[in-house]
């Protein structure tokens, strides 16, 4: 294909929008001025992406480097596109960064912050595989906060809005043990947060599961191959992603069933 001007059309914010000049066709359609591009997209921390695939019937496939979000843009009149979405989000799992241990403290300061005096009677910790020094994961913090009972919570989430929490009410059924928060509030998200009472089985089973699998690195390598198979098998559905893990969570817990684990997170 010859050089011309990048003027397909991307479904952007919910409305088609021509991307006119971003960049220019080079040989095979590789688009040429990705971050100008990325430029026209509301919404996408994490830098200029860098694009990985090109489907010349169905768009472009970019990575975000700092978050390691992934994404695909589809071109008008695809047969691939999805209605009312302008991508697609990929699972991705990045390998460790030191760097998940220095964001997990400076959003737990801001949620004990947003607490107020509640915070002397919580406990904070980090779980996840972000938690696990070497485990390969979803860029994405998982914090856990501890509170005497559940509903605590309520008079702490306009300040926990305030802070970039944002509460996902749409979850409550499915989560009847937590009150579950993301930051930011639109994808990709860069926090989790789980409110749920002090020494509940949700506490207890994240704590065992993350201490687990930092006292034993062969069982944390086996975990991290799993999630990069699964990443790869279930790549657009979180949820069959989530579920084929399962099993194996279910395992390690029965191994530690009984034993203590972690201790609260000083204020």
């Amino acid at each position: 294909m010859g050089q011309g001007l990048l003027s397909r059309r991307f479904l952007i914010g919910g409305a088609w929008r021509k991307t006119g000049s971003p960049g220019f066709l080079g040989p095979q359609g590789s688009p040429r001025g990705a971050g100008e591009l990325a430029k026209q997209l509301p919404g996408l921390p994490g830098g200029q992406p860098r694009r990985e695939n090109h489907h010349p019937r169905s768009g472009f496939h970019f990575v975000l480097p700092s978050s390691g979000q992934s994404f695909t843009l589809l071109k008008a009149g695809s047969p691939h596109r999805q209605k009312r979405s302008f991508m697609t989000r990929h699972i991705h799992v990045a390998p460790y960064s030191p760097t998940w241990p220095q964001r997990f403290q400076a959003e737990r300061q801001s949620v004990l912050f947003a607490l107020g005096p509640l915070a002397d009677a919580c406990a904070i910790e980090h779980i996840g595989s972000t938690a696990v020094p070497g485990l390969a994961a979803k860029p994405i913090i998982d914090i856990m906060l501890g509170l005497p009972a559940l509903n605590d919570i309520e008079p702490s989430i306009p300040a926990l809005k305030s802070a970039g929490f944002h509460l996902q009410p749409q979850m409550a059924a499915a989560m009847a043990d937590r009150h579950y928060f993301a930051k930011p509030a639109a994808h990709p998200r860069e926090v989790h947060l789980h409110a749920v009472a002090l020494g509940s089985a949700f506490w207890r089973d994240k704590l065992a599961f993350r201490d687990t699998l930092r006292a034993d690195e062969r069982l944390a390598g086996q975990y991290a191959d799993l999630k990069r198979q699964l990443a790869y098998d279930h790549s657009k559905d979180r949820a069959a992603y989530t579920d084929a893990k399962s099993g194996f969570i279910a395992s390690v817990l029965a191994m530690t069933a009984g034993k203590p684990h972690g201790k609260p997170a000083a204020r």
